[in-house]
């Protein structure tokens, strides 16, 4: 009566399995392949607010995550050492940040079966990266954005 019982279970649990597999299987296609997700911007854009979600910088390079109803990559390519320290104390996590310069969409990978950023960006619901020419602080950040969104790294 026990192997019944037993077998019984091994049956249920086999059922479920192929009904979890199915169901992932028709989620990850709905959401990857049939559902396509569109930018709010056009390309044409020169002026971005925002909200900084994160910035850092390696090198001469900051790179920030500008978020507003969409989140975009900026980078901004740093020329004085002087320029750099003075970046450093007015650009915070949590500031408001108005930018100026010009948008562009990430190249299609050129390796094939590599790692393709354009898609990882899609995925991330980014579809814009940005080339600063000039910024300007609008808003300081406050004390709880910068401990809700902590991801300040300095190489």
């Amino acid at each position: 009566m026990q192997h019944l019982n037993n077998l019984k279970n091994l049956l249920l649990f086999n059922k479920l399995f192929v009904f979890l597999t199915i169901f992932s299987f028709f989620y990850v296609l709905l959401f990857t392949v049939i559902i396509k997700y569109d930018s709010i911007f056009t390309g044409n854009e020169n002026n971005i607010q925002g909200k900084v979600k994160s910035l850092s910088l390696n090198g001469n390079k900051l790179k920030l995550e500008v978020c507003l109803d969409e989140c975009i990559i900026a980078n901004y390519y740093i020329e004085t050492k002087k320029e750099k320290d003075e970046i450093l104390d007015i650009i915070e996590i949590g500031s408001i940040i108005s930018l100026n310069g010009s948008l562009y969409k990430a190249s299609n990978n050129t390796i094939p079966n590599n790692f393709n950023y354009k898609k990882y960006l899609y995925n991330n619901k980014i579809y814009y990266l940005m080339n600063i020419d000039s910024f300007k602080i609008l808003k300081d950040g406050n004390y709880f954005s910068k401990l809700s969104s902590f991801s300040f790294v300095l190489f």
